[in-house]
């Protein structure tokens, strides 16, 4: 999360990659692409 914030900061878009790159792991992909594809 700390990793998250950091890169907020810095790049927008890096930050919501990392974001979705932590939580991909821990939720199914299945969840991120219903929730991911309206930002997207």
């Amino acid at each position: 999360m700390q990793m998250q914030v950091e890169l907020f900061g810095d790049d927008k878009q890096g930050a919501v990659f990392e974001g979705i790159y932590i939580v991909l792991p821990a939720k199914p992909f299945g969840s991120y692409e219903e929730g991911g594809n309206e930002e997207e």
